[in-house]
């Protein structure tokens, strides 16, 4: 009896353990099980990207941050040095399925907005996770890709440190916050003046800097033009 006993605890112990290891993550399109410790990993959105370096992974391929420049580069500067060897799967709204899959992703991280209408084929190559939105909700997903990568303790104190740093920064522009700062995006035939529910925004109300009247609706852009 104990010889079979045994076996038998060890198999169990380890179906235990193997479930534990794998995510079970709630996202935007459902729930998805996610490996434990995926090593290839495929980002399609640039801010997901950001995110995934800030958890110390280089991802196999990625959105194109902008169209090539003159100097042959897909990827935005600041980023461009811990992207190399990366490959650039197209821009985030027409990502190249066929080189996804090629890459043999064992993780793809997306955002809803982007790419819902392509989530059945995403999924079908590898356990895929989507954020909800893409304005001023960087932090929601920031938690959920470190989530879905198996790296919440990492994510958390990658937050940490931003909240730390965001609280030295305001304490240091003083009396400089209350003068009113614009965010402004000029583009082919628009303007777009950011609101509070975008990136920018949320950075601008963690530091305290005050925005124009204009500025303070809880909306993503006002369009002009």
């Amino acid at each position: 009896m104990k010889r079979l006993l045994i076996p038998l605890l060890t198999l169990a112990l380890s179906a235990v353990s193997g479930a534990a290891l794998a995510g079970n993550v709630q996202h935007a399109m459902g729930r998805t099980t996610t490996p434990d410790n995926p090593q290839r990993i495929v980002v399609l959105t640039t801010g997901g990207t950001e995110a995934v370096l800030a958890l110390g992974i280089k991802p196999v391929g990625a959105a194109n941050g902008r169209a090539v420049n003159a100097r042959g580069s897909v990827w935005y500067a600041h980023v461009a040095d811990r992207l190399d060897g990366v490959e650039p799967l197209g821009e985030e709204r027409a990502v190249n399925l066929e080189q996804i899959a090629a890459l043999e992703p064992d993780l793809i991280l997306g955002n809803r907005q982007r790419h819902e209408g392509v989530y059945d084929q995403l999924s079908a190559i590898a356990p895929t996770v989507l954020s909800n939105r893409l304005r001023g909700d960087w932090r929601k997903n920031f938690e959920l890709y470190a989530e879905a990568l198996g790296r919440t303790d990492e994510g958390a104190a990658v937050l940490a440190a931003f909240d730390k740093r965001v609280a030295e920064l305001s304490d240091a522009l003083g009396a400089q916050k209350d003068e009113t700062l614009s965010v402004i995006r000029f583009m082919p035939g628009q303007i777009r003046i950011y609101q509070r529910d975008s990136f920018s925004g949320d950075v601008l109300a963690r530091l305290g800097i005050a925005r124009p009247e204009l500025q303070q609706e809880d909306s993503f852009v006002l369009k002009v033009g």
